[in-house]
């Protein structure tokens, strides 16, 4: 009985082996693959959707300058070694609920220049260790207070060419270790009070090239770290 128990889990384990190979050598016939699957660039690739082939140990994965249109919730679930997701230059629209979730080691998520135009609330939910978010030239017009609630080591937020018109208070509250955030080119009408509390080491507020018609008391209250605004 144990010998068969044995011999099943050792067959188990051959197998998962085996589809985690055959999953990394499929993707290398489309992209370019370094140091053992762990860095994949499928850049330039004319791609409309993302390879469901890439292994679990790919921890650098560059899909930028493709043309893909949206990202299945499914695209990045398992892979737990993640460190830097390049999606520049794609034709992606929204970010649904979810997208980046459990990717625990992910310190870099490149989004800009995309046609976005709309992230759901928990679009970068449980990314314990994103450091650099950049959502640049893209056309989100509203930020939901929640949208990057509890992103704990989150130090550059980029959201430069946009079309937000309104920054609402809370905006970015429980970012504790963000230092510099561009909002500039956007077209920024009102900035609530409050948009930029609990930010304790944020250096750099670029807020240029917008249609502010008033700053309001309290505005730029206990930001103790700023040096350029």
């Amino acid at each position: 009985m144990f010998q068969q128990l044995k011999l099943t889990f050792l067959l188990i384990l051959s197998m998962s082996f085996c589809l985690e190979s055959h999953a990394a050598s499929d993707i290398c016939t489309t992209c370019r693959c370094q140091n053992s699957e762990t860095n994949i660039d499928c850049s330039s690739r004319q791609l409309t959707s993302i390879p469901q082939s890439i292994p679990p140990t790919v921890e650098h994965l560059n899909l930028s300058r493709n043309d893909i249109p949206e990202i299945n919730e499914e695209a990045f679930q398992n892979l737990s070694s993640l460190k830097t997701l390049k999606l520049q230059y794609n034709d992606i629209t929204k970010i649904k609920a979810g997208t980046f979730r459990n990717l625990l080691n992910l310190t870099t998520l490149e989004l800009y220049k995309n046609d976005i135009n709309e992230t759901e609330i928990g679009s970068f939910q449980n990314l314990p260790s994103l450091t650099n978010l950049n959502l640049g030239n893209n056309k989100i017009y509203e930020i939901n207070t929640e949208t990057f609630q509890n992103l704990s080591s989150l130090t550059d937020l980029e959201l430069f060419n946009n079309n937000i018109k309104k920054i609402q208070a809370g905006t970015f509250q429980n970012l504790p270790t963000l230092t510099n955030l561009h909002l500039l080119y956007n077209g920024i009408t009102e900035i609530e009070t409050g948009s930029f509390q609990i930010l304790p080491g944020l250096m750099t507020l670029n807020l240029g090239i917008n249609k502010i018609k008033e700053i309001k008391t309290g505005t730029f209250q206990n930001l103790s770290s700023l040096k350029t605004l």
